[in-house]
């Protein structure tokens, strides 16, 4: 199900958001984005056509992906700083290494300061399964060498 949402609309149905979203998104930028909720996440955009590019499938994986710190993505972390051009990961942001996504920008409420830029999920798209090879292929060659070296 999807909502097009006021962001005042939005606030009603998570009110503790307000503060933190106002962190990232001055007021006044806030004025010019179209805003959509699509449960779980909060999506704004510039151009309202740009909601025709996000799948929520796919950035429920990229979420799991930067959020689960205990699996071999995040083990291997420079893997997907060079695959999504990722220059900071932190509790609060990602930033793109352009530096050019701020076209949209997708919010999880359950990490309410956790923003996905449009340009790494594009780059998710292209690259996750080249990336999920390669990470098999790590696996694969582990679990190899531990079955040969019992």
């Amino acid at each position: 199900m999807e909502l097009e949402v006021t962001y005042d609309e939005f606030l009603q149905m998570y009110p503790p958001l307000k503060t933190e979203f106002f962190k990232l998104i001055p007021k006044v930028l806030s004025e010019y984005y179209f805003v959509r909720y699509r449960p779980p996440f909060l999506i704004l955009s510039d151009n309202p056509d740009n909601f025709d590019d996000v799948d929520t499938g796919e950035l429920l994986d990229l979420y799991d992906l930067l959020q689960d710190y205990k699996n071999i993505y995040k083990q291997s972390f420079h893997l997907i700083k060079q695959f999504f051009y990722i220059t900071q990961f932190q509790e609060d942001f990602l930033v793109s290494k352009d530096g050019n996504d701020t076209g949209i920008m997708i919010f999880g409420p359950f990490s309410p300061k956790k923003v996905i830029l449009l340009g790494i999920l594009k780059e998710f798209r292209q690259n996750k399964y080249q990336f999920l090879k390669i990470m098999k292929g790590i696996k694969d060659n582990l679990d190899d060498f531990m079955s040969k070296n019992k």
